[in-house]
């Protein structure tokens, strides 16, 4: 009927009032749009969102995600002129107001390399909407491993980015995004935007893990309080150097502190 139609899994889904697990309307208006890369095992990229719905603690209820493979007309999308992406979609991602990007794996992002990653995180930073990161358990463990004993890596890796490299599977969507990005902002400049974004990401979560760190150390629930604590007191010495080098002076001195 989908093809037949060629409507979108969404609109297919809500015309015939399909359901979730819950009882709840299994699409609704998206609280959370969802970046990643299409080439990621599905089962993975579901992984990936459950594992934010668990850390986050998003009422499932109330939560829609939009992503593209059900939301858009994947019939007709390539007939979508520039303007559409560059007005509308840049709308509809400001108006949902939250981005959640898939970053897997962590070490070496694939979505860095993808073009409407890149375009769609620019769509986060210049409409203001809130960037959130995701990816399975077992990467974020390896993640928040890496954090606290080799920082630097993660900042180099989060840094890494170079939009003028990122690719597309079809070349017309490649071309299409980046002379948008020539167009308005410039590679060099969106590098620079995403780049702060992600920093501003990175920032928030090592404040996070250093707050569990010095809670465990507060409870003394550790069974080695010596080790934990020279890791608190290392990424804290971390945090206050991005800080300063961020240009956040004021908050880099209190961390020094």
């Amino acid at each position: 009927a989908e093809e037949e139609e060629q409507l979108s899994y969404a609109e297919l889904a809500m015309r015939a009032d399909l359901k979730d697990s819950l009882g709840n309307p299994a699409f609704g208006q998206a609280t959370h749009f969802v970046s990643h890369a299409w080439r990621y095992e599905f089962t993975s990229f579901v992984e990936a969102i459950g594992n934010w719905v668990e850390k986050s603690r998003a009422p499932q209820e109330s939560t829609y995600f939009w992503v593209d493979a059900f939301v858009v007309n994947q019939h007709t999308s390539q007939e979508y002129p520039q303007e559409w992406w560059s007005t509308r979609f840049m709308q509809a991602v400001g108006e949902i107001g939250n981005t959640i990007l898939v970053l897997e794996p962590w070490h070496d992002p694939v979505p860095f390399t993808r073009a409407w990653v890149i375009w769609e995180l620019y769509c986060t930073s210049v409409t203001g909407a809130r960037l959130h990161l995701t990816m399975r358990k077992s990467e974020m463990e390896s993640f928040n491993d890496t954090l606290v004993n080799s920082f630097e890596k993660v900042q180099t890796i989060l840094s890494s980015l170079d939009v003028s490299k990122s690719e597309a599977y079809h070349l017309v969507d490649q071309e299409m995004i980046h002379n948008e990005v020539r167009r308005t902002i410039g590679f060099t400049k969106l590098n620079e935007l995403v780049q702060t974004r992600l920093m501003q990401w990175l920032t928030e979560t090592a404040q996070t893990k250093l707050s569990e760190m010095n809670s465990m150390l507060t409870s003394g629930v550790s069974q080695d309080i010596d080790r934990l604590r020279a890791e608190s007191f290392s990424l804290h010495g971390n945090i206050a150097r991005m800080l300063r080098e961020s240009g956040n002076l004021g908050e880099a001195e209190a961390a020094f502190r």
